[in-house]
């Protein structure tokens, strides 16, 4: 069976590479809980929209924000994947992964209320912060203020988002 030999592939590389695997999964993480909420709003047509457009003012937030305190990452980081910085993104503050997972999470959960969506978002949101310290990529506060900001613009979609639906005007 196809499904057997695959969870015997996928089980031996965690056995294998066990932490890395863990600490992918935080890189890894916005685009992980990303995908969950796109898949969670499928069938609500103006929470997906609504998810979608202020996930991209959710990164346009991010950079101008870096780009206007410019503060440095620790220094000292690793890589996971070789990635390198460049522009607004060679600044930590606030940590784009941290705000990133924690707008999909948060605007998921107020979207849906269900505790499930909120709890796995919330266990990935928690690998990857702790991934992003954990590498020198950012410190405590860096992470905090992400995470402080990508919850803020989650409430204010999910408020645009019911707006729209209840009282159907977009602003």
């Amino acid at each position: 069976m196809l499904t057997n030999e695959l969870i015997d592939t996928v089980t031996d590389y965690i056995a294998t590479h066990g932490i890395f695997t863990i600490e992918l999964i935080g890189f890894l993480g916005p685009l992980l809980v990303a995908c969950t909420a796109i898949y969670g709003l499928w069938g609500s047509y103006k929470y997906l929209l609504t998810y979608v457009c202020f996930f991209l003012v959710n990164m346009i937030v991010n950079k101008s924000i870096k780009l206007w305190i410019r503060q440095p990452r620790p220094t000292g980081g690793k890589s996971i994947l070789g990635e390198v910085y460049g522009g607004a993104d060679e600044y930590g503050m606030p940590s784009a992964h941290a705000q990133s997972v924690l707008y999909s999470t948060i605007f998921l959960y107020l979207a849906k209320g269900d505790i499930a969506w909120l709890l796995s978002g919330l266990g990935i949101s928690f690998l990857t912060i702790y991934q992003r310290w954990s590498y020198r990529r950012h410190t405590i506060a860096q992470l905090f203020a992400g995470a402080l900001c990508g919850c803020g613009v989650a409430y204010f979609a999910n408020l645009t988002a019911n707006r729209w639906i209840t009282e159907k005007s977009f602003w």
